[in-house]
């Protein structure tokens, strides 16, 4: 898109880029932000040629506006002001290129045309590569340290319950929640570790994740959890991220307004006959249920599109305070 208000030197740089033997270009020519923020709503864009003086902005101004409404296009200024110091420092606030009118031939600009884009791939790449590698450190300092530590917590919780529990209903209650609590906290920043580093959910059985669910649901709820999962159950990366995030959500909803005492969750492979490797999730609690109306909130309409995603059976049954049945079931091709 070129934001330009001079329409000779506009037509001059589309002439420029429909005569290009380099590429084949589309240009679309506005010549203010407002015109501009509408295209940007309505389409998308691989590259900005902005003149910073418009009729609706000026200067450092026009550039903050159209990389606000546009972060992830590239974006060139095109401007008379031949001024170095502002020339860095627009390359500081993020600009791509800076080119001076009179100067910008129909190479030239087809040339900074392709490095701005490279050059705008490659910086984000490299900003998600230093978020990864830092979401990297921080999973293993809170595993090598704060895991190890509520670890730690949790066994002389369940040790002092054994050997004191006996003793009064006051100290046995105490230690009670004590035990639940740290137990809860470990699955709690297990469940944050996995969220740190996503490839985990492939890494690791989905029976052994959906367990750290279960922890984490039962310290939150206190609610009776009981559960029955196939051992050493572990699906094709894509299914098993769904299989994991139903169970996330419809845990999440039990949480916040379900105010079930029971839970059943159960995690079946096949029918035991050998002809069957179909995958079924089920979960099922005795709390509030559901209206018409709350089916499409929730969270379940994102289950929904996530088991489409995988050509996934997904069934949702409940009734206003009768509970609710969520069921997940994936076939291999």
């Amino acid at each position: 898109m070129l934001i330009e208000d001079e329409s000779e030197y506009a037509e001059l740089l589309i002439d420029m880029l429909n005569t290009s033997s380099d590429a084949q270009f589309i240009p679309k020519h506005v010549t203010n932000l407002t015109a501009a923020f509408q295209q940007i709503a309505a389409n998308p864009y691989d590259i900005v040629l902005l003149d910073l003086h418009l009729p609706d902005s000026d200067g450092e101004d026009s550039f903050t506006r159209i990389s606000q409404k546009a972060p992830q296009v590239p974006i060139i200024i095109i401007t008379s002001r031949d001024d170095r110091d502002f020339a860095e420092s627009a390359v500081r606030m993020g600009v791509q290129d800076y080119l001076l009118k009179g100067k910008v031939n129909r190479g030239h600009l087809t040339r900074a045309i392709f490095y701005a884009i490279e050059r705008k791939r490659a910086f984000e790449q490299a900003q998600h590569l230093a978020a990864f590698e830092e979401r990297q450190r921080l999973a293993r300092d809170l595993h090598d340290s704060v895991s190890q530590t509520l670890f730690s917590a949790t066994m002389i919780a369940e040790t002092m319950l054994h050997l004191y529990g006996s003793q009064s209903e006051p100290l046995r209650q105490g230690l009670d929640d004590l035990y639940r609590l740290t137990k809860g906290a470990r699955s709690e920043l297990q469940t944050l570790l996995l969220e740190l580093r996503p490839i985990a959910l492939t890494e690791s059985s989905l029976d052994r994740l959906l367990t750290t669910l279960t922890n984490t649901l039962q310290s939150r709820t206190k609610a009776t959890v009981t559960s029955s999962l196939t051992r050493d159950c572990t699906l094709p990366p894509p299914v098993q991220i769904v299989f994991y995030r139903v169970a996330q959500e419809a845990f999440n909803n039990i949480t916040k307004y379900a105010q079930a005492t029971n839970i059943t969750l159960v995690l079946q492979r096949g029918n035991g006959t050998g002809n069957d490797d179909s995958v079924m999730l089920r979960i099922t609690d005795n709390g509030q249920g559901f209206t018409d109306q709350q089916t499409r909130g929730m969270g379940l309409q994102i289950m929904r599109e996530r088991a489409n995603s995988i050509n996934a059976e997904l069934t949702i049954e409940g009734q206003k305070d009768q509970g609710t049945t969520i069921v997940l079931k994936w076939h291999p091709e």
